[in-house]
């Protein structure tokens, strides 16, 4: 099983990810995160658009390198919906 097969398809809203605003704020491209993470920059923008949800290894390698809390990147609306304050935080 490789990488690009432990992403899961999904579709949410038009609300900014976790990650992208994760980026955003530590001034990382998405091609940065895919060498950092092994994953493709293609993956990187499906999660970020809502689209695939990280596990597996994939996880473990987000996980790693953001330091973001797993719900953030399994369940980002319910974390999002809990935790308002996020995308208005600023590191």
């Amino acid at each position: 099983m490789n990488i690009q097969q432990l992403v899961v398809s999904v579709k949410m809203p038009s609300l900014t990810h976790p990650l992208t605003h994760w980026r955003q704020q530590h001034h990382v491209t998405q091609e940065e995160l895919s060498q950092l993470t092994g994953l493709s920059q293609q993956e990187i923008s499906l999660i970020e658009r809502w689209r695939r949800i990280p596990r597996g290894e994939a996880l473990e390698r987000f996980l790693r390198h953001t330091s973001l809390p797993t719900d953030a990147l399994v369940r980002p609306h319910q974390f999002l919906a809990a935790n308002p304050q996020f995308l208005r935080r600023t590191h």
